[in-house]
């Protein structure tokens, strides 16, 4: 599987923290692509303007996953998940997130 910074750090349950950061840096992109902004999102997403940025900078502890996959719907992608066999070649991902529109 790849490298997950979260497990080096020590944090409890790294590969959600790592869902959850993937997530986030979609938002982050159809936020941009959508030339979404700060406040439309918070409207959105049924919280203040104010936590929009704290969420894009990493405070999603907050937020579970599946508010997160709330999110991407309100900006009309899904968010799948994929989970694959461990017995995969060394050079593919154990575990896909995929965004579709």
């Amino acid at each position: 599987m790849g490298y997950n910074v979260f497990a080096d750090m020590g944090l409890p349950n790294p590969e959600i923290e790592l869902l959850k950061s993937q997530i986030i840096i979609s938002l982050q992109e159809m936020m941009t692509e959508k030339e979404v902004t700060a406040d439309r999102a918070a409207y959105l997403w049924g919280v203040s303007a104010r936590e929009v940025p704290s969420l894009l900078e990493g405070g999603w502890d907050d937020y579970s996953v599946e508010d997160l996959m709330r999110f991407a719907d309100a900006l009309n992608r899904n968010v799948r998940i994929i989970v694959n066999s461990r017995d995969v070649a060394p050079n593919e991902e154990a575990r896909t997130l995929v965004l579709t529109a």
